[in-house]
């Protein structure tokens, strides 16, 4: 268990870039600890692999 101060689960559907940049304006502007887990739609094995990708080296949790 980690812990954080706050949490954010982020719903993906297609676009692992529009999550990339969510995850970049957080490290940016987030003062407290957190922890994202990003759950996805799944619409298909692609997008599936890119979110994952993106939320991986991010250091996400990844739902699917």
């Amino acid at each position: 268990m980690t812990d954080c101060d706050m949490v954010f689960v982020v719903p993906v559907c297609r676009n692992a870039g529009d999550l990339s940049d969510f995850l970049e304006s957080l490290r940016r502007v987030c003062p407290v600890r957190y922890r994202v887990v990003v759950v996805n739609s799944f619409c298909g094995e692609d997008s599936r692999a890119a979110a994952e990708q993106v939320s991986r080296q991010a250091g996400c949790d990844f739902l699917n």
